[in-house]
């Protein structure tokens, strides 16, 4: 009898609820102590925030619409070493970089490094203006990213709009060469300093008269459209940008890109540890290419006293019908930002724009009532699941039933739309499960529980 009495005592569904409290709790101090606490609350809290939506659904779709392949010639800190540690990236070292990557058989290259010098007496780097000159890259042509400073513009304000583009001393080889155009990557912060979005152009006024930037991924998505060649509708579609935020005038719309806003979110797809044998792979003719590799520019292009030499051969496909994206990634920089898939250099946030540049410029929209009855169907949904099931499980599914909602909606109506409503499904489903558990605490009280009805039942 005793025997049988302590093994019914043992016996785990015989343990008294506070028990379990008090084991859970020595599990979790034992956890915290070891360093595993922080990672697991940080992945269980993640399930219900839009960045790891993000990240998640960026690791488990596909490449982007129409995606284009890209590789990043990077300025490392390897680079920096072997070039004998200069302040800045050579203007003689760029212009090889440039060289190699048109003879390469690239269909576009993307400088992103400043050419504003510190001193404006600084002359402009005759090998840079010979590479500039020479360049075979037409159409579309080689592409600068310009830096901008606020004018009069002060407060916030001035982080948000650019007023003034800062002058290089190479300005005057771009007019007349017509071989190279400026372009602005500019990446709007949201209020926690992550780059979720690109504006897709940029325009600055001087009184009437302005001009107007477009970014990268606008130029490659006009040029390379399924549709066919759409530059001259985009050098059209920038005019009308002029017209309206500086002249004041009514223009029609454009017939491309079908954009009111300049700002569109980031479709990111791989991040600066992504290799080639990794990365994900779009069709190529009758093969499969890597959607983004990288190469450091010191494989490619020697640097000693003053002159830039060819390194020595490259592989032939490294950038044949790819887009070629030069920029800096070494710890000098100060291009480095946060992303929903960690800190990334600039240059390879650009390079996931370019990538997914022709699904980003030409996302197709939905109706706000469209948008806002999706989220409330999918609201309704995850409210079911959490009225039914405790808080573990209830987050782990709605997690999972987001996930596989943001793919879905990518697919029907673009990744900028997805997210857009998933950030209102999640903001919905957190509210939810606030004032559920605020209206049980009413519900009792006005029961008769009184003050106990704040306290869990079990």
């Amino acid at each position: 009898m005793t025997g049988s009495f302590v093994t019914k005592a043992r016996a785990l569904r015989n343990w008294p609820r506070w028990l379990w409290a008090i084991l859970t709790a020595v599990l979790v101090a034992l956890l915290t102590l070891l360093g595993g606490g922080k990672s697991i609350t940080a992945a269980y809290k993640s399930f219900t925030e839009t960045d790891r939506i993000i990240e998640i659904s960026a690791a488990l779709s596909g490449v982007a619409k129409n995606s284009l392949p890209v590789t990043l010639i990077k300025v490392d800190d390897e680079t920096m070493a072997n070039w004998g540690g200069p302040p800045i990236t050579p203007h003689a070292a760029l212009a090889e970089l440039i060289r190699i990557a048109e003879a390469g058989g690239a269909r576009a290259v993307v400088v992103d490094i400043d050419l504003a010098p510190e001193d404006a007496t600084t002359p402009a780097d005759p090998a840079l203006v010979e590479a500039i000159s020479a360049s075979t890259l037409t159409d579309p042509p080689l592409m600068f990213v310009r830096s901008f400073r606020a004018g009069s513009v002060s407060g916030e304000e001035l982080e948000r709009t650019p007023t003034v583009a800062n002058s290089t001393p190479y300005d005057g080889i771009f007019a007349q060469s017509g071989k190279a155009i400026w372009v602005s990557v500019l990446t709007p912060l949201s209020a926690d300093r992550i780059v979720r979005r690109l504006r897709l152009w940029q325009t600055l006024c001087e009184g009437a008269d302005g001009v107007t930037y477009p970014s990268p991924a606008l130029v490659v998505a006009a040029k390379f459209d399924t549709g066919g060649d759409r530059s001259d509708e985009l050098k059209h579609f920038l005019a009308e940008q002029v017209d309206r935020r500086c002249k004041r005038l009514d223009a029609a719309p454009s017939a491309w890109p079908h954009r009111l806003s300049s700002d569109v979110a980031i479709q990111y797809m791989f991040n600066a540890e992504t290799e080639e044998a990794s990365a994900k792979t779009i069709a190529d003719g009758d093969s499969q290419v890597a959607v983004f590799n990288q190469i450091p520019a010191w494989a490619l292009v020697r640097f000693e006293a003053g002159q830039a030499s060819a390194a020595g051969e490259i592989h032939p496909e490294a950038f044949k019908n790819r887009i070629v994206i030069i920029g800096v990634t070494h710890a000098n920089s100060h291009d480095i930002y946060a992303t929903p898939l960690g800190s990334q250099p600039g240059a390879v946030i650009l390079a996931n724009t370019v990538a997914a540049a022709s699904a980003m410029a030409t996302m197709p929209g939905a109706s706000p009532l469209v948008e806002i009855l999706i989220a409330v169907s999918i609201f309704a949904v995850l409210a079911f699941i959490s009225y039914n099931f405790q808080l573990a499980p209830s987050v782990l599914i709605a997690g999972l039933i987001t996930v596989a909602a943001a793919l879905v909606l990518s697919r029907l109506f673009g990744f900028e739309v997805a997210i857009r409503i998933i950030a209102v499904t999640l903001t919905l489903f957190i509210l939810h499960k606030f004032f559920d558990s605020l209206a049980g605490i009413v519900y009792d009280w006005s029961h008769g529980k009184g003050w106990r009805s704040m306290l869990k039942t079990h």
